[in-house]
Parts: structure tokens; C-alpha cells; sequence
């Protein structure tokens, strides 16, 4: 499903950047705003439309092995549930 996923990323850069100038106006921006601090070429989460069509799935699986671990992880419970009941509904899923 990663083909769909990348259709669905690309779209909604396409719907940030409708054209190439309009990424060279955000970076000219941001370079300008954060001269020598890394924002200065950081034009949003979503990243640059060559590494969302570059990605593979070894790629997207060693991201996922490096960063989603548990102490990457927080859990936030809110509610009359004790401790107790969390961790045993946490260790059950």
C-alpha cells in the first residue's frame, strides 16, 4: 500500500506547492528567517517531493525499526482509570 500512500503524500504537496516557484519562495523565506539554523532550508513536515518519490519500503521500515520504539513513545491516560488498569490494558494490546 505504500504506492497509494505516496499518491496520496504527493497530492497534498501538489495542493501546497501548485508550482515550482512557489517552493523557491517558501525556502528563499525561510532561508532569509533562519539564516544558518537548519529552518533555513525546512519548508514543512511533509518534506521535498524528490525523497516522497524516492522512498522504499526498506526505507520506510527502517525508519519505523530507528524511531518507533518504546523510548520514543508516551502514553497519556486521562480519567478515573487507575494505574493498574492502564498497564494491564497496555500489556494486552
Amino acid at each position: 500500500m505504500i504506492e497509494r500512500e505516496r499518491a496520496v503524500i504527493t497530492q497534498e504537496y501538489n495542493g501546497i506547492y501548485p508550482h515550482a516557484e512557489q517552493l523557491k519562495w517558501d525556502l528563499a523565506i525561510f532561508g532569509a528567517l533562519f539564516k544558518g539554523h537548519r529552518f533555513g532550508t525546512w519548508n514543512g513536515p511533509i518534506g521535498r517531493l524528490e525523497s516522497i518519490l524516492s522512498m522504499t519500503q526498506t526505507d520506510f521500515q527502517q525508519f519505523y525499526d530507528t524511531h518507533y520504539v518504546p523510548r520514543n513513545m508516551s502514553v497519556v491516560a486521562v480519567g478515573g482509570l487507575s494505574a493498574e488498569t492502564i498497564l494491564s490494558e497496555l500489556s494486552q494490546s
